[in-house]
């Protein structure tokens, strides 16, 4: 009996899935589905864990070359570019020849060097040209470049490294500067590895000639430096010499200038050059620059002696909470003992300033710009001098108006067309004064009528 009733059921399910044959299709449609989007799944986490830091490595590296790549070309687009100026400019200057293009001596990507020869002495010279700055103080022209020229020739000083000569190309916008020749490697060779630190000994004699450089720019009424650093220090025969100082004329800042902003403030915003010179005794005796605008404590441990420790103190954590004059760091016995044989020679020649050279430097050392005045009376003079190969000089009346001259006489009658069309004789001289005088009045020339002469006559 339980027999038959099993097979009951059974016979039941089956025709009730003859009747509804889409429930069984439907069901394993869907387990299908499910079964292929858990295989999909795996074998992509799969490929994606096997390769995917393989693909970014790839990608990072071509970046990285691509990118090294650009910056190479735009430097040398930028060294090519500098190049064509100075041979245009030099074509010009024939003062100068033999020009060869050296590396980056310096950090300011603006900037380029060459070597050239001095024809008149026969020696070579550094010439570096660098664009208008927009933040310079005083205006650029001719002039300037003149007072600058002046300004520079009678800096004279064991410890600073000449200016031979400065121009302005006015047309091209840049900055020409010559000095004596002084260079050796790039700036990227010297300055990319750390290396090891003076003597003591040495530390106080370049920071003392440093110093005394310093304070003679200072006394004779130059601005601050504003761009002291190991750079712009020339080391000739053992004896430091400062350069540079041209840059606060031209508006150049330092590339350390941002490091000292917060703390050239109230009463230290006229130290820039007494930290910049700390940085320069911490480098002297450390071997590295530093990258912030004071040693921390842990910088200032190693095998140097006390006393250089106690100077960079002095300099960078006074108890007053204010920088330390140029003048009060020279009285300090770090370097007061320190004998300069150099000095013991010189003999300053007096440096009278002309009035143009005072007033370009109260410009610079105020910071506002040097405004050119021009009245009336200078205007008219400047106009009568154009007109001075032409006319009267401007103190003596205009001459009076002279009549025009007569009409030409026409032609006879028998004569060829061609000679009705031939150009009049040109004006005298009165009537050419006459002309250029009712020119300056503002006077209305008349009206002529023209007779066309020049059609053919049947």
């Amino acid at each position: 009996m339980v027999i038959q009733e099993t097979i009951v059921k059974e016979d039941d399910a089956a025709s009730w899935l003859e009747e509804h044959i889409y429930v069984p299709v439907t069901v394993g449609v869907v387990l299908v589905g499910i079964i292929a989007i858990i295989i999909y799944c795996c074998v992509k986490n799969y490929r994606k864990k096997n390769s995917y830091v393989y693909k970014r490595l790839e990608y990072d590296v071509a970046l990285a070359e691509q990118l090294n790549r650009e910056r190479e070309e735009r430097e040398i687009e930028v060294r090519d570019a500098a190049y064509l100026k100075c041979q245009f400019y030099l074509r010009s200057h024939p003062y100068y020849g033999t020009i060869t293009q050296l590396l980056d001596l310096g950090s300011r990507i603006d900037k380029s060097w060459f070597r050239v020869k001095d024809n008149k002495i026969q020696v070579d010279r550094m010439l570096t040209i660098m664009p208008y700055n927009p933040q310079m103080v005083l205006p650029f022209t001719r002039g300037t470049c003149k007072t600058l020229k002046e300004l520079f020739s009678v800096v004279q000083h064991p410890y600073i490294f000449p200016v031979t000569d400065l121009d302005f190309a006015l047309d091209e916008n840049f900055v020409v500067v010559i000095q004596p020749t002084r260079f050796q490697d790039s700036w990227f060779t010297k300055y990319s590895h750390k290396k090891y630190g003076l003597s003591m000994n040495q530390v106080q004699i370049f920071g003392r000639q440093i110093l005394e450089a310093l304070l003679f720019l200072e006394e004779k009424g130059f601005p601050q430096h504003s761009n002291l650093h190991s750079g712009n220090v020339m080391l000739e025969d053992n004896v430091c010499r400062l350069a540079g100082y041209e840059n606060v004329f031209l508006g150049n800042t330092s590339r350390i200038h941002a490091l000292f902003r917060k703390k050239l403030k109230n009463k230290n915003k006229d130290a820039i050059d007494v930290l910049s010179f700390g940085h320069i005794l911490f480098e002297m005796a450390y071997g590295y620059e530093l990258d912030t605008a004071h040693p921390g404590p842990q910088q200032l441990i190693g095998h140097q002696p006390p006393s250089v420790v106690e100077i960079l103190n002095f300099i960078f954590e006074n108890e007053s909470g204010k920088y330390p004059s140029l003048k009060e760091i020279t009285q300090n016995k770090f370097f007061s003992q320190v004998q300069l044989k150099e000095l013991e020679v010189f003999n300053p020649a007096p440096i009278n300033l002309s009035q143009s050279m005072k007033s370009l430097l109260k410009a610079v050392k105020g910071g506002k710009p040097l405004k050119k005045k021009r009245s009336s009376s200078s205007l008219k003079t400047m106009v009568s001098s154009d007109y001075s190969g032409v006319s009267a000089p401007s103190t003596a009346a205009p001459p009076p108006l002279a009549p025009p001259p007569p009409p030409p006489p026409p032609p006879p009658p028998g004569a060829p067309s061609s000679a009705s069309s031939a150009p009049a004789p040109p004006a005298s001289g009165g009537g050419r004064a006459a002309l250029l005088s009712s020119i300056q009045r503002g006077t209305q020339l008349k009206k002529t009528v023209t007779h066309d002469r020049s059609a053919p006559k049947l």
